[in-house]
């Protein structure tokens, strides 16, 4: 019975032996990006919005500004966001989560504790960025809560370039 038993074995380990994989690779490409912190990096050109968000009566101001993304050195899937607006008085800078899906690069960080309150933003395949947070300013003697928006195209696109 063991011989048998062994037998059956030795032929199951060679017929094994005779099988293997395909050399073509069938597989769909899917284009995940896997270091979505190194893609979205760049600097981003457009428009910031804000509102005052305890006013019924506050209207929108905007202003020429940037974001800049910039990957961590040391941390996968983590980056630093710097926003800058002269006309709105606002330079602020927040490390994000940043991850890939639905084709486009998003980041976020919901820590009531920023000074950038709930960051949420994307970046999409066609290289048109987008912010939106809370921040509290100093207006004269008050402080003001803000609700700003952003969207931007990479620096590089506003000369002319197309995005790959």
């Amino acid at each position: 019975m063991k011989k048998f038993i062994y037998s059956m074995i030795a032929m199951l380990a060679l017929g094994l032996g005779f099988t293997a994989c395909s050399d073509s690779d069938d597989d769909p490409e899917y284009g995940y990006i896997t270091t979505p912190e190194i893609a979205a990096e760049g600097v981003y050109s457009g428009i910031f919005t804000r509102i005052q968000t305890n006013s019924d009566t506050a209207q929108p101001e905007s202003g020429e500004g940037t974001l800049t993304i910039v990957a961590c050195d040391t941390l996968a899937n983590i980056a630093t966001v710097k926003v800058e607006c002269g006309a709105l008085t606002l330079t602020n800078e927040v490390p994000v989560n940043i991850t890939y899906a639905n084709n486009q690069v998003n980041f976020f960080n919901q820590l009531a504790t920023n000074t950038m309150k709930y960051v949420t933003g994307n970046v999409s395949a066609e290289g048109i960025a987008t912010i939106t947070f809370d921040i509290s300013q100093r207006s004269g003697r008050k402080t003001v809560p803000y609700r700003y928006t952003f969207e931007g195209v990479l620096s590089s696109l506003v000369e002319g370039d197309t995005a790959e």
